[in-house]
């Protein structure tokens, strides 16, 4: 974690590679945020899908990928990986806050607020629900 926190997000995503290559998911989120902010979004997509295959029950990577999804303004597949992320026990919070937001960007206005609804009802105190339902209400 010192690499990515000093910037040095090439350094960083090769350290995290032989614990991702070992099967460690979390070491493939980190990797995955590594390598977009070196500026290579396309790989890290292409590692989040292969880790979402290796580890199809692990919320963490589905929201990450969306994440990514998202920020590169690829809303409908975001929403489809938010979703599949709210699937799954663990993901349930950030996977609809997730299908929220894109939802909100997609001016889908009425299924945006049941998606921010739905976050909330999986956290209740999770702030950025409730600011994104406002946001959409008012």
């Amino acid at each position: 974690m010192a690499a990515f926190n000093a910037g040095r997000f090439a350094a960083a995503a090769a350290l995290f590679a032989p614990a991702e290559r070992a099967g460690d998911a979390r070491a493939a989120v980190f990797r995955a945020h590594a390598l977009a902010a070196a500026g290579h979004a396309a790989r890290a997509l292409k590692s989040l899908a292969a880790a979402a295959r290796r580890h199809p029950r692990d919320a963490g990577v589905r929201v990450a990928r969306a994440d990514l999804l998202r920020s590169a303004g690829r809303h409908e597949e975001a929403l489809a990986a938010y979703r599949g992320a709210a699937a799954l026990p663990a993901g349930a919070a950030l996977g609809w806050r997730g299908a929220g937001a894109c939802l909100s960007a997609l001016r889908r206005w009425d299924e945006s607020a049941a998606a921010w609804r739905k976050a909330l009802a999986a956290d209740p105190r999770d702030a950025v629900a409730r600011a994104g339902l406002a946001e959409v209400l008012f």
